[in-house]
């Protein structure tokens, strides 16, 4: 039992319920790749004279990907293992040097972010959302569409989600969070409606789900056909893959928002930089830049003349980032009253 207590030594230090169940996950699906036998059934002095070294890491990559493993999975699966073995490395396990077994960037599998892909118009995620569910088991690839635009998770990321991953954190709240585990493992925590929560809650019913069940059981490929027949269906031309729909979510916050820092968190990168890099669009339409008013006073009393209906005209012909900003400026307002 001395590897076993160990083990979950390690993963109780991990931060997250979603990173510890990925690397026990990843831990076990190493030991049977080894042993045939998941981490309750393996000794110390089992794993210490397997001769754990770098090929066999290549040979356990190999393993994952000839029975369906890509990409990103491959590499969180090793990277788990490592991590696990450094930990039992540093505490007195006879094992050779986790260094060693780092695999070389040539021996990993290239990851395909498609970032050279176009994101999709928010008018086609609408359409895409609400033309999924005609699919089969078109509620859950509606829900994974919707999910992937509000949250900008990648399709690795959110077909790793689990029951538990959703909750409430007070009663109050009229919102409830899911929590993933992202690339590189990015751990990332995003809100979703209550109404949105009911139809996965209503899925989550339907398939007799439990806690620790995945919410989606679907395969990278089946998202990835879903949105070529989507495209195809509804006559949207271009690069755009699954990947676009992160694009399509990040670009959506700048749109409502016009600010850098809410999309940067939103997309959960590290720097500032990629955010300006790949999802700041290049406009070079100069008409409204804010320099030509700088010295312009604002003359509100336009508003003074207008009826009713040429005020709510107005409004609602504005641009969606206007509207967002009136909207918030009036449900703060409601608050206070």
């Amino acid at each position: 039992m001395e590897l076993y207590n160990d083990t979950s030594y390690f993963l109780n230090s991990l931060e997250s319920e979603n990173t510890r169940k990925t690397y026990l996950k990843g831990i076990n699906d190493f030991l049977l790749f080894l042993f045939n036998k998941k981490i309750e059934n393996v000794t110390k002095d089992e794993l210490i004279n397997s001769s754990i070294n770098y090929q066999t890491m290549v040979r356990y990559k190999v393993f994952l990907s000839e029975n369906g493993s890509e990409g990103q999975t491959i590499r969180t699966k090793i990277y788990s293992v490592i991590s696990w073995l450094t930990y039992l490395y540093k505490a007195e396990y006879s094992l050779p040097n986790p260094i060693q077994l780092r695999l070389e960037r040539k021996v990993m599998p290239k990851i395909n972010d498609n970032n050279g892909s176009k994101p999709f118009t928010h008018s086609e995620m609408t359409k895409m959302i609400e033309k999924a569910n005609n699919y089969a088991n078109g509620k859950a690839k509606s829900i994974l569409l919707e999910l992937a635009y509000m949250t900008s998770w990648r399709k690795e990321a959110l077909l790793n989600i689990v029951v538990k991953d959703i909750y409430k954190l007070k009663d109050k709240n009229n919102y409830y969070l899911v929590d993933c585990v992202d690339k590189g493992q990015k751990q990332d925590t995003k809100p979703i409606t209550l109404e949105f929560y009911e139809r996965i809650n209503s899925l989550i019913i339907e398939r007799g789900l439990k806690d620790d069940d995945k919410i989606f059981d679907f395969t990278a490929m089946t998202c990835d056909r879903l949105i070529d027949a989507l495209k195809k269906d509804l006559n949207i031309r271009g690069d755009k893959t699954f990947h676009s729909i992160r694009k399509s979510s990040i670009n959506r916050v700048l749109d409502l928002t016009d600010n850098l820092i809410l999309a940067k968190k939103h997309a959960n990168h590290e720097s500032i930089v990629t955010t300006e890099k790949f999802y700041i669009k290049n406009n070079l339409d100069f008409s409204d830049n804010v320099a030509l008013f700088l010295m312009n006073s604002i003359d509100d009393t336009k508003f003074d003349n207008l009826t009713r209906e040429e005020l709510l005209n107005l409004v609602k012909g504005s641009e969606d980032k206007i509207k967002f900003s009136l909207l918030t400026k009036l449900e703060k307002t409601s608050k206070v009253k």
